[in-house]
């Protein structure tokens, strides 16, 4: 009769007792079976991610489908793996009906363009499309009936973002010729940024919206600052098509105050006579650092800072850029006008002097 042997399944030796074996194994091939055990547990562990991820429903792409009418059916399995599509409509309908999906839902404020729509060998009933967003490219699958979308990833960060945004969103007040006033002081940053934000906008809404700059009832950039506040007072006052002139030439560089008043032909005469008196009137050198000219203003809009800005009475968070300060605008109009169809640009300026370099999308103040 034939002896028995026990063979190691690690090396292949042989042993004629599972004693000698288990002695063996115990032995020589410790450290490698703990291993093999902690590369199977990290295994596992990866396992239940993955399917955690793929069971997590998707999101519906068309909304107003109800679920007892949705053609998108399971199979059985797990995750998308499981879908079922009855009805097929064109790779590049259904790539237009995510990426817009993602888009108005997702990342509101970010342009996503479809880059391409393929059909994976493993989903059949899928399609596998990519999209960019802001320069980088994602990927995600959406059912061939347009009906349920997976996300390969979401930029959790930029979500939660556009999900603040709308819900600080304000109502802008709709009057028949919209009217908007801006907080600032001359020398703060975060002023002067909102000044180069606007002029685009109040060039591109002339005769059609009334835009005034204010000034905040305080200073805090020296004495220069409470003679340049009542300088463009006083130069508004007199005229505002100048007072956008001089702007344009004040804003690139710091301190050159008689250089713009020279270039743009103001009749410094008269503006002298105007700071003259409206100095005495409020007694703005007497009460310098506050500066008291629109303190009613201020207390009627409860401004806190510069910027501050008022549109038809409200007062909105200001934005940073001019195209979103032209759609901004553009809600306080019962009726708005063309112009409002107009594309202005996207970036950010800087805070401070200077036109050129972008800044941020910020709510700092002075």
């Amino acid at each position: 009769m034939a002896k028995e042997e026990f063979e190691c399944s690690t090396c292949g030796k042989t042993f004629d007792s599972k004693k000698g074996l288990h002695i063996h194994q115990g032995m020589e091939h410790k450290g490698k079976t703990q291993k093999a055990i902690v590369a199977a547990v990290i295994a596992l562990i990866i396992g239940l991610l993955i399917g955690i991820f793929l069971i997590t429903p998707a999101q519906p792409v068309k909304k107003q489908v109800k679920q007892e009418t949705q053609t998108t059916q399971s199979t059985g399995k797990a995750g998308i793996e499981g879908i079922q599509s009855s009805e097929v409509v064109e790779a590049t309908e259904a790539g237009d009906a995510a990426t817009n999906f993602i888009q108005q839902n997702l990342v509101q404020g970010a342009q996503v363009s479809l880059v391409n729509v393929t059909e994976p060998e493993k989903y059949p009933n899928l399609y596998k499309i990519n999209f960019e967003i802001q320069g980088k490219v994602s990927s995600a699958y959406i059912s061939k009936d347009e009906q349920r979308l997976f996300l390969m990833s979401v930029n959790m960060q930029d979500f939660q973002k556009q999900q603040d945004q709308q819900e600080q969103e304000v109502k802008v007040p709709k009057e028949e010729k919209a009217s908007v006033e801006a907080f600032v002081m001359s020398y703060c940053p975060y002023g002067t940024q909102m000044q180069k934000v606007a002029l685009p906008v109040m060039e591109e809404l002339k005769g059609k919206a009334d835009f005034n700059v204010r000034f905040v009832n305080y200073t805090m950039h020296g004495k220069k600052e409470l003679d340049e506040n009542l300088l463009q007072y006083c130069m508004q006052k007199e005229n505002k098509t100048l007072y956008q002139n001089y702007l344009k030439c004040f804003l690139k560089e710091e301190d050159n105050t008689d250089e713009c008043l020279n270039k743009v032909g103001a009749d410094q005469q008269t503006l002298e006579t105007c700071v003259n008196e409206t100095d005495a009137e409020y007694n703005v050198t007497e009460m310098y650092p506050v500066f008291p000219v629109q303190s009613d203003l201020n207390k009627e809009y409860g401004v806190q800072g510069s910027p501050t800005l008022v549109i038809n009475g409200e007062t909105v968070s200001a934005p940073r850029n001019p195209q979103a300060l032209l759609d901004l605008v553009c809600k306080g109009f019962t009726n708005p006008p063309e112009e409002c169809d107009q594309e202005l640009s996207t970036a950010t300026p800087s805070p401070g002097f200077g036109f050129s370099g972008e800044g941020t999308e910020t709510d700092a103040q002075c």
